[in-house]
């Protein structure tokens, strides 16, 4: 099964990009660090029902930083599960290094984030 809810820099009612598509942005372009935390996996929601889907289908979603392309794609398809993965991991090293530079990063943005909460209550 392979279930494309989004795919691409769309409007509301267009179809989404063939799954190839995604395959050549992640070559071409970083994924935004918000979504490596979990590796840009979850588990999928059968879209009908609202019921979380069996363990073997897996939700890949996620943007780029410099691209505007989301994705959201559900599979138990083992080979685009083992693909998407490949070229998701292969994406954290070319452009950061590391999945733990990412988180590194991530981190850093929490910090700074937290830092000017902070500035941002006591001016009131």
């Amino acid at each position: 099964m392979l279930r494309i809810i989004s795919n691409g820099s769309k409007w509301a009612g267009e179809s989404p990009d063939p799954i190839e598509v995604l395959y050549g942005r992640m070559e071409e372009h970083a994924i935004e660090p918000y979504w490596i935390e979990d590796g840009c996996e979850s588990y999928a929601i059968d879209p009908e029902t609202g019921d979380r889907e069996p363990s073997s289908v897996v939700r890949f979603h996620g943007n780029f930083v410099t691209y505007s392309h989301v994705f959201c794609i559900d599979t138990d398809d083992v080979a685009v599960i083992e693909r998407l993965r490949g070229l998701i991991r292969a994406n954290l090293e070319r452009f950061y290094g590391s999945v733990a530079e990412v988180r590194r990063q991530l981190e850093q943005r929490e910090r700074e984030r937290e830092a000017r909460n902070c500035a941002a209550r006591r001016r009131y």
